[in-house]
C-alpha cells in the first residue's frame, strides 16, 4: 500500500504500536484497496465511541465489518496482546471520523497529503 503515514505519540507503547502494525498488516490482506485509512488513538484505553481504533473503508458493509473484526483477532493473537476495539465506517460517514480527528492520534493509513 502506498503513502503511509505515521503520527506516533512518545508516550505510546511499543506494544500497542506493535499490536496496531500487526493489525494494519491483516487489514492490507483482507481488505486490499477496500481500506481507506486506520487512526488509532494513543493507547488502549483511550476511547471514542467504546473504540480505540477507526477503520475507514469505501462500504461498511456487514461483510467488511466482519473481516475487520477478524483481523483484530488474528492481529491481537499475533502480537500476544489484547485491547484493540475497532469502529468500521464507510469513507462517508463524517460526522464520526471529526470525533476521532479531536483526540490525540496515532494515525496509520493512506494520506493524500504525503508523496
Amino acid at each position: 500500500m502506498e503513502n503511509i503515514a505515521y503520527l506516533i505519540s512518545f508516550n505510546t507503547s511499543k506494544a500497542w504500536i506493535n499490536l496496531l502494525e500487526f493489525f494494519r498488516e491483516e487489514l492490507e490482506s483482507v481488505l486490499g484497496s477496500e481500506l481507506i485509512r486506520l487512526v488509532a488513538l494513543p493507547s488502549s484505553n483511550s476511547l471514542v465511541y467504546e473504540s480505540n481504533v477507526l477503520v475507514v473503508v469505501r462500504e461498511a458493509s456487514l461483510k467488511t465489518i466482519s473481516k475487520v473484526s477478524e483481523a483484530a483477532l488474528k492481529a491481537q493473537m499475533k502480537a500476544g496482546v489484547t485491547g484493540l476495539n475497532p469502529l468500521t465506517i464507510s469513507e462517508s460517514e463524517e460526522w464520526i471520523k471529526k470525533a476521532f480527528e479531536g483526540a490525540e492520534e496515532i494515525e496509520l493509513g493512506k494520506d493524500k497529503g504525503f508523496d
